[in-house]
């Protein structure tokens, strides 16, 4: 056996596969690191008590507020996607996510239910949900063009989903990139969170 037959038709596939692993593994470590060091440099905008940053997760502080960020790289059966949750109790169960195909045809055949805020443009971009006996409060938090507001904003930075959970207001965005962890877009969608709360 010569040393040319390694390249013969049957070995190219391996040996383009082992290229290809030794490109892309350095590569994805590379990136992995970059977004562990980008949101270490957060503490310097949102640090305070509990704040810390370990790896590709960020706990810091807002208005007096805890929030967490986790960086979650994918796999085969999970998208790559960016998670926020802003600690803070909500006064009712509210889900907002963007609205997609499958979901219109859903609606339009009567599958799936929603809350209409009864602002026709607001409602095609969104599919929103609650619990019946809070459809009522769904509907008049949305009255307010401000509400409507802050929703869009967090949107408009890429977010496909706004919900409540036990330990507060939680958004995710899938495929985010390493402009998402910029300060200036982190504060913008804290700032609109919290304005999700006020009264005023």
């Amino acid at each position: 056996m010569q040393w040319t037959d390694i390249f013969d038709a049957g070995n190219m596939k391996y040996i383009l596969m082992i290229v290809l692993a030794g490109i892309c593994l350095p590569v994805l470590y590379m990136f992995k690191r970059r977004e562990g060091e980008t949101l270490a440099k957060l503490s310097g905008f949102f640090g305070g008590p509990g704040s810390d940053s370990s790896g590709l997760v960020f706990n810091g502080n807002y208005a007096g507020i805890p929030f967490r960020i986790e960086l979650h790289q994918g796999s085969k059966y999970s998208p790559r996607r960016m998670e926020v949750l802003y600690s803070r109790p909500f006064p009712f169960p509210l889900a907002v996510y963007k609205e997609h195909f499958l979901s219109r045809v859903g609606k339009s055949m009567g599958l799936i239910r929603d809350v209409q805020t009864w602002n026709p443009a607001f409602d095609a971009k969104f599919k929103i949900s609650s619990p019946k006996e809070n459809e009522q409060a769904v509907i008049d938090f949305f009255k307010r063009p401000d509400k409507k507001e802050a929703v869009l904003c967090v949107f408009a930075l890429g977010f496909e989903v706004l919900k409540t959970t036990d330990g507060g207001l939680f958004a995710e965005l899938p495929g985010y990139h390493i402009g998402h962890i910029a300060p200036e877009i982190v504060e913008h969608l804290l700032r609109n969170m919290e304005n999700l709360y006020r009264n005023d």
